[in-house]
């Protein structure tokens, strides 16, 4: 048996569909529709995206906010946006004159995750370097990350 693929895309993206603060993840390269092949009477883009909540698949006609926001967290080569996540809000507005639920999306990063400790060091300038640290004030504590942070040092792998 060989299965068909589907040779339209997947139906619109509405308010209905999702929940606030759900997650969806591009699966394929955005791309844009003329002002003329709009119904919008300007360019507008569109990706296909998966509902991580349920896995299903929908085209996002992204409006302007949105379309910026991720161009601006994404970069404008739009092989980059596959695999990227965005974060879903629902807000009301007026659209042609009527109050309608509209979707906007913010670009999505993991949450950092806290790099486990080995508490078996074996060497003694591991431990008192632990120790001088922890031995600061807050203040020089949150200094010495930001340094960290900005040191291309820092980053490097060893």
């Amino acid at each position: 048996m060989v299965k068909l693929p589907r040779m339209g895309r997947p139906p619109f993206l509405k308010p209905h569909h999702v929940k606030q603060d759900d997650l969806v993840e591009i699966v394929d390269e955005p791309y844009v529709r003329s002002a003329e092949d709009s119904r919008f009477e300007r360019p507008r883009g569109y990706a296909v995206v998966r509902l991580l909540r349920t896995g299903e698949l929908y085209t996002w006609g992204f409006n302007s906010t949105t379309w910026d926001r991720l161009l601006d967290a994404f970069g404008d080569d739009s092989t980059l946006w596959r695999g990227k996540k965005v974060k879903v809000k629902i807000e009301t507005q007026t659209v042609r004159g009527e109050q309608r639920q509209v979707i906007f999306g913010i670009p999505y990063r993991e949450p950092q995750q806290k790099l486990p400790v080995d508490r078996q060091s074996n060497s003694p300038l591991d431990a008192d370097l632990i120790a001088k640290v922890k031995a600061l004030p807050l203040e020089q504590k949150k200094a010495l990350l930001e340094a960290l942070n900005e040191s291309p040092a820092a980053t490097e792998t060893f």
